[in-house]
């Protein structure tokens, strides 16, 4: 379900004229693609900011987005930095490629283009957070992830996607599609694709929070985190696993307990932790940071018709319980010797 504001037919006229003229700009490339759709956005959130109503009001939720949405599309700022460089570590750790910044702004105006369609389909209403999420994860699947982009395909559901952890605390709830291959999947950690996507997904936050730093920040990026979270928060949080938790703990829940573990552990201790229980050895300390990247593809892409076959599980927590199953369980054994949080369909 859309907000409840529909746009005027004068406002719904300016959105086209602005729309039409960033298409122009978008195709032009070069500089004049840069922020090509920002300019519609500031508009649309000038609008909506005069019709929000409260704090939890989707109408303001929405204008946020569109608020960092304009320092993103015009490659300014901590948010842009963030969401670029996301893109960029997903794109190193799956195709062993670095996104261009021709390509990244390509992605971004594939997103403005298709969110004017959304509101324009929609006959004329303003979408919320989720539904806006929806043409976002789409734009940014189809310009840069377009090879794994088909129906069953590893990316479908775009699990690459920033957006997945940044609209967290806008009402998105996007998580769950991290440990799902179709869109009407059980939300479950069950599989190795799904644990190769949770890992990348906080390898790729990390990379990134840690990459930009604190000179990127801009006035409408201290805004947008105003807007979003409250002064306490702001000054409570520092390091990237927690600004990470705060993100994923708010979405859903089943997903919430692996992102948080791969946090907690950090990336190259779960890369060891499931090659060693796959392997039915120790192999902790065998990934360092400088050599995560060429492990983690050499890995996965040794796994690759394996994604979905390779059964994954998280192991208990408690001792009697995980002794107890390790005595029914192969999986266990050998995750109980190399050491791993994680059990993982043993090599044959």
């Amino acid at each position: 379900m859309p907000t409840p504001y529909t746009f005027t037919p004068a406002q719904q006229a300016e959105i086209t004229r602005l729309y039409d003229q960033a298409f122009i700009d978008a195709a032009l490339g070069g500089a004049a693609a840069v922020g090509a759709y920002a300019p519609m956005y500031e508009y649309i959130a000038s609008v909506a900011e005069a019709a929000e109503q409260g704090d939890d009001d989707p109408v303001r939720l929405t204008r946020v987005w569109f608020d960092g949405a304009m320092g993103v599309n015009s490659d300014e700022g901590a948010f842009s930095s963030i969401i670029r460089l996301y893109n960029i570590r997903q794109g190193e750790l799956r195709y062993g490629t670095t996104f261009s910044d021709v390509k990244l702004q390509e992605a971004s105006n594939e997103v403005g283009r298709l969110v004017y369609l959304q509101i324009f389909e929609s006959g004329w209403t303003l979408p919320t957070v989720e539904e806006i999420g929806i043409a976002d994860l789409n734009g940014v699947r189809d310009t840069l992830y377009e090879a794994d982009a088909g129906e069953g395909e590893e990316l479908n559901l775009n699990q690459a996607w920033p957006g997945i952890m940044m609209l967290g605390k806008l009402g998105g709830d996007f998580t769950g599609r991290l440990l799902q291959l179709h869109e009407n999947d059980l939300v479950e950690l069950d599989t190795l694709g799904d644990i190769k996507n949770v890992l990348y997904a906080w390898e790729s936050f990390r990379y990134a929070f840690e990459a930009t730093g604190i000179t990127d920040i801009t006035a409408l990026d201290a805004a947008v985190a105003w807007d979003i979270r409250d002064l306490s928060d702001i000054t409570a949080l520092g390091s990237p696993r927690e600004w990470f938790n705060l993100l994923v703990g708010v979405q859903d829940p089943v997903a919430a307990i692996p992102l948080e573990l791969v946090s907690k552990v950090g990336s190259e201790g779960i890369l060891d932790m499931l090659q060693g229980a796959h392997l039915g050895k120790p192999m902790l300390g065998s990934t360092t940071e400088a050599n995560f990247e060429t492990n983690a593809k050499a890995f996965f892409d040794s796994k690759a018709e394996q994604l979905q076959s390779l059964q994954v599980e998280l192991m208990p927590t408690d001792a009697a319980a995980m002794v107890s199953k390790a005595k029914t369980d192969v999986n266990a054994r050998a995750a109980l010797v190399a050491l791993s949080s994680i059990s993982v369909t043993i090599a044959r």
